[in-house]
């Protein structure tokens, strides 16, 4: 599973598993300079990642939400904006391959 893929949680039960990329991280750098009143990046850990989950779901057509609607609507259907969970079944680069090393000798003796 990649380690940006993040997940946004609907009122409804609901989720989407999202997997950012420079597009939308860009698009957050340019919405950050149109609205100087968010302030600095530093202050805005939480609109990033709610940013680049949404911009990421909107790009794939996952969702018909505004950002204003998405984020800043108190009535918003969208509960949480977070990593994804790691799957506990794989491994961590995704490689493992059925049966490879099945016949590896593990422990050969060694002579001298």
């Amino acid at each position: 599973m990649p380690k940006n893929l993040l997940r946004i949680e609907f009122d409804n039960g609901e989720h989407l598993d999202v997997l950012p990329n420079l597009f939308d991280t860009r698009n957050f750098e340019r919405a950050m300079r149109n609205n100087r009143q968010w302030g600095e990046l530093r202050d805005n850990g939480m609109r990033l990642q709610a940013f680049r989950g949404w911009s990421a779901a909107s790009r794939l057509g996952l969702i018909e939400l505004t950002w204003e609607q998405f984020y800043e609507d108190p009535h918003t259907p969208v509960l949480s904006v977070s990593p994804a969970p790691e799957d506990e079944t794989e491994d961590d680069d995704g490689l493992e391959v059925d049966g490879l090393g099945e016949d590896t000798l593990t422990d050969q003796p060694t002579t001298s």
